[in-house]
C-alpha cells in the first residue's frame, strides 16, 4: 500500500514546478513515518508509536510552514 501511495505521490509531484522538490520529499517522510508506524503499532510498541506519531506531527508542521513561506 505504502508503495503504491508513493507511485501516485510521484505522479503528482511531476506536475509541479521544479523548484517544489521540497514537496515530494516531505511527503515521503511522511509516509514513511506512517508506514513505520504501523508497523510499530503492530508490534505493541507503544513508546515507538508515540514517537513517531510525534515525528509526523513535526513533519506536517515542516510541511505546512514551508507552503506557506514558498507560495
Amino acid at each position: 500500500m505504502g508503495v503504491l501511495l508513493l507511485f501516485v505521490l510521484a505522479l503528482t509531484t511531476m506536475s509541479f514546478p521544479k523548484e517544489n522538490w521540497w514537496v515530494f520529499i516531505v511527503l515521503l517522510l511522511l509516509v514513511g513515518n506512517v508506514e513505520v508506524t504501523g508497523f510499530k503499532m503492530l508490534k505493541k510498541d507503544l513508546k515507538g508509536v508515540n514517537i513517531l506519531n510525534l515525528m509526523s506531527l513535526f513533519i506536517f508542521v515542516i510541511y505546512f510552514i514551508l507552503t506557506i513561506v514558498l507560495f
